[in-house]
């Protein structure tokens, strides 16, 4: 895959899980984290903010679900500093 498929494909995965009862969460997480110094800083500047707002209106799914979250946005602030 190469990193122009990635950002093509990273933002719908991640729209698709968040607040979804599915196994898929974590692994859309994983891939995120993973990926996340080939992920462009616009989209994960876009990304945060959606899962942040997820987050704070109780919509990002259940407790394991949130957890999973809030580990990309931490990936994501690490890729920054």
């Amino acid at each position: 895959m190469t990193n122009d498929d990635l950002n093509s494909l990273i933002w719908p995965a991640i729209r698709y899980a968040l607040g979804r009862k599915t196994y898929v969460v974590d692994t859309v997480c994983r891939a995120a984290i993973n990926n996340s110094q080939n992920i462009r800083e616009d989209i994960r500047y876009r990304i945060g903010e959606e899962i942040a707002k997820a987050i704070n209106k109780g919509e990002a799914g259940m407790d394991c679900d949130v957890k999973r979250w809030n580990d990309v946005l931490e990936a994501f602030a690490k890729v920054i500093e």
